[in-house]
């Protein structure tokens, strides 16, 4: 064999690896879904108000804690529907705004635009469904992305 055919050979399958490259990255859907369970010890009402609530975030927020000294922001109401929260911090956490677009008593949804590091947009649905106001009952919570018009299950944590 020459080197000109083996050299045409490994363009020819070089070639054809970048086609299935991009017939790939193409097929591939633009949703995805994760999914995980925990569990919090307070009854529904007390899980609402904290998601609710911007202000309360800080207390419980692991991304509060990567950055504490990131600028936050509040506008709208201090919760419900119209609260907004924005940040500005470190490469961690970046910079933000997180909107209440709808505050139901067992479902929240919340608008999140990323502008650092990079540029996104992101519908959250928190679901918690207790099965009572009694802090003995059991429910769970569901924070669940919302991509094009389908919901997507993000994350489930058990109320107790």
């Amino acid at each position: 064999m020459t080197i000109t055919v083996i050299v045409a050979c490994s363009v020819a399958i070089a070639a054809l690896l970048i086609v299935i490259f991009i017939i790939a990255v193409w097929a591939r859907p633009s949703q995805f879904r994760i999914a995980r369970a925990g569990t919090i010890d307070a009854p529904s009402p007390l899980v609402h108000a904290n998601i609710d609530d911007f202000h309360r975030w800080q207390a419980w927020s692991p991304w509060a804690k990567l950055d504490p000294t990131a600028k936050n922001s509040y506008d709208g109401p201090s919760s419900g529907t119209g609260a907004g929260f924005g940040w500005d911090g470190n490469g961690k956490v970046g910079a933000g705004h997180m909107t209440i677009v709808a505050s139901l008593p067992h479902r929240i949804t919340i608008r999140l635009d990323f502008f650092r590091p990079f540029k996104a947009q992101y519908r959250g649905i928190h679901h918690h469904r207790g099965r009572g106001a009694d802090p003995g009952d059991v429910g769970d919570v569901r924070a669940c992305p919302v991509h094009a018009e389908g919901d997507a299950c993000c994350s489930s944590i058990r109320i107790s």
